[in-house]
């Protein structure tokens, strides 16, 4: 198969891969932080300052996580210069 991306473009799309999963990573240790916990909200007060922290929804974090994941997923296929795998027409009537 021809090569359909030069080495700069190939380059920047590798960057972006390892971005996309160390990103991943994080989302997936967020995920296990959260089954793991039950606080909702916590503030920290350390008597120089304070910060508020809130949890986020489970279902927004997995959200996040698909959505990297399919990123991903793209990103491997750009890189072997493969298509589009799924397409669904609709027809107006």
């Amino acid at each position: 198969m021809a090569n359909c991306l030069n080495s700069s473009e190939r380059t920047r799309i590798r960057a972006l891969i390892v971005e996309k999963e160390d990103q991943l990573a994080e989302a997936n240790a967020t995920y296990l932080k959260a089954l793991q916990s039950d606080a909702e909200q916590y503030k920290l007060d350390t008597g120089e300052g304070s910060q508020m922290t809130k949890k986020r929804k489970l279902s927004e974090i997995k959200e996040a996580i698909d959505s990297l994941q399919q990123e991903i997923e793209n990103l491997y296929r750009r890189l072997r210069c493969g298509g589009l795998v799924k397409m669904n027409l609709r027809r107006k009537i």
